[in-house]
């Protein structure tokens, strides 16, 4: 089963990947407790230096995103970071061009004629 969510959520991450480029590093990943692992370059298997969580300068812009890795700027020189190791605050804006009105229905919400169109 997770792997047939993994297959139906890979798009997704693709298409969210390429439009990560100016997103806000808010903080550490829950899994993230103490230590930054900091990397020269997309999908490096070792880090090029850790840091504690504290000294990282939350929050971060990051400047590019690649393969999972978002692109930062740590005490004036570049580093990457894993994007499972941050939490990311991306803005998101409605593709609808007409609100739908609220009513009050017996059934799904959002399922009703008036959806976003």
């Amino acid at each position: 089963m997770r792997r047939i969510s993994f297959l139906l959520l890979l798009p997704l991450l693709l298409v969210s990947e390429l439009s990560m480029a100016q997103a806000l590093i808010v903080g550490p990943s829950p899994k993230t407790r103490t230590n930054l692992d900091l990397y020269d370059h997309p999908a490096a298997e070792q880090p090029v230096k850790q840091i504690p969580v504290g000294d990282a300068g939350f929050p971060l812009q990051a400047t590019a995103s690649q393969s999972g890795y978002h692109q930062v700027q740590i005490g004036g020189q570049t580093f990457w970071v894993k994007g499972a190791s941050v939490q990311i605050s991306r803005d998101t804006v409605a593709s609808c061009a007409q609100i739908a009105k609220i009513e009050r229905v017996g059934g799904t919400p959002g399922a009703g004629s008036n959806a976003c169109k």
